[in-house]
């Protein structure tokens, strides 16, 4: 039997008119129109647009569908005006934010939106923009609050009371990352941690009120049944650590791993919820779970008071 061919339609001048109107309200001509687009009918291309917007007659039905429906669907390029340039500018200057912490402080981010977009921008060698990646980085500039100029130091006693909430709820500071939403611009997980330890000697005024103000509203962790050993251990366990060396007879390292690993998940702590309340990276935790490290005795004593358990638990 003879094969069919597609439906054709005429090209009016209005099927034209609107093509090109798309084309003018986007910024986006056929090549980067199907650029990325794996869905595309067989057949169709650019230059099988630039025909039709050349004069003609006619179009395959199924292809003038798909482009009319993605050029009515894609994200417009507008133009950086040197007033939305300078809007741009005016904001970074009253906030003292770059690109960098502006888009890290963003729960989410539209797709393809970059610092390095923005910085171009900025710089003036990008003179288009995607409206959506123009609009959220206008939005979230606005949203920030101005440039605080005073800042506070961060004392021992300010690094006692973060402590104090920290041991008081339960949560450390990348658990506290994780609940707040919509944190002031610039606040990130690294910085507050920072703080805690005492590698940044000031902080910016409304950042530090503000962890104060979400570890001040958690509610108090119950405290942790506290660890009773079976009778039957008690007499093979004894009432410190081992010794150096670290691994002596009746102490294998991967039952001490084990252990670790165990009472953290018991405890529903992660890694670094682990590494926050002993004062060491997650890759040392990591470390211990997989028996790369013995634990030294005054290391034991810390898991074991961040666990809220006795030193024997973890040796047991």
């Amino acid at each position: 039997m003879p094969s069919h061919s597609p439906p054709r339609i005429p090209l009016t001048p209005e099927i034209r008119q609107k093509l090109r109107a798309h084309i003018e309200r986007t910024g986006v001509g056929p090549q980067a129109l199907l650029r990325g687009a794996g869905d595309k009918p067989q057949g169709l291309s650019s230059s099988v647009i630039s025909k039709w917007l050349a004069g003609g007659k006619t179009a395959r039905r199924d292809h003038l569908a798909y482009v009319m429906h993605r050029w009515e669907t894609v994200d417009p390029v507008v133009p950086v005006t040197p007033l939305v340039l300078q809007a741009l500018q005016l904001h970074k200057d009253r906030t003292g934010l770059t690109p960098e912490p502006l888009l890290r402080s963003a729960k989410t981010l539209p797709s393809g939106l970059t610092t390095s977009i923005v910085r171009s921008w900025l710089e003036g060698r990008v003179k288009r923009a995607k409206r959506s990646h123009l609009d959220f980085v206008l939005a979230q500039w606005e949203r920030c609050p101005d440039r605080d100029l005073s800042r506070v130091p961060v004392t021992a006693e300010v690094r006692a009371r973060m402590e104090e909430h920290r041991v008081r709820t339960g949560i450390g500071v990348t658990a506290l990352g994780r609940m707040v939403r919509n944190p002031p611009a610039g606040l990130t997980v690294s910085k507050v941690r920072s703080w805690l330890y005492g590698s940044t000697k000031s902080a910016c005024r409304t950042h530090l009120e503000y962890v104060f103000a979400q570890w001040e509203a958690l509610p108090t962790r119950p405290r942790p049944k506290p660890f009773v050993p079976r009778p039957e251990d008690t007499a093979a366990v004894p009432s410190s650590p081992p010794q150096t060396p670290f691994i002596r007879a009746g102490y294998r390292l991967e039952e001490l791993s084990n252990n670790i690993r165990a009472i953290r998940l018991e405890r529903g702590m992660t890694n670094d919820d682990l590494a926050e309340a002993c004062g060491v990276t997650r890759a040392t935790v990591n470390r211990w779970e997989i028996r790369k490290d013995p634990l030294r005795p005054e290391t034991a004593r810390t898991v074991a008071c961040a666990f809220g358990c006795s030193v024997e638990a973890l040796y047991s």
